[in-house]
């Protein structure tokens, strides 16, 4: 059984929000800070793959690799990583780094 995890991208502070910071989801994909009323708008949430690249590091939705962008395929009920051309493949993972993601690096999309 993989690991269910999650990272939130702060769209407006342009920057992934601290694990530390204590915040949940909720079934209808809002983000609230642990112990507040409010949510936090503006955000984008990005889940584990379940997967790590060679060298051993988590691979989230929207991580760029050297093979492409990586998303979800909801029709097929996979991960695999997006070209720009529109034509998705899947790679080895012994073949795969992590060299960005969405957010920090668009000039690589």
């Amino acid at each position: 059984m993989r690991e269910i995890k999650f990272r939130v991208w702060d769209t407006p502070n342009k920057k992934y929000l601290e694990p530390s910071s204590l915040f949940s989801i909720s079934l209808d994909g809002r983000v609230r800070r642990n112990g507040s009323a409010g949510t936090i708008g503006g955000v984008k949430i990005e889940q584990f793959t379940g997967l790590q690249d060679k060298n051993g590091i988590d691979i989230y939705e929207g991580d760029i690799t050297e093979a492409g962008v990586v998303g979800w395929n909801v029709v097929n009920a996979h991960w695999e990583y997006q070209y720009q051309d529109g034509i998705s493949k899947m790679f080895p993972l012994a073949d795969i780094e992590v060299i960005g993601n969405i957010h920090d690096n668009p000039e690589e999309l």
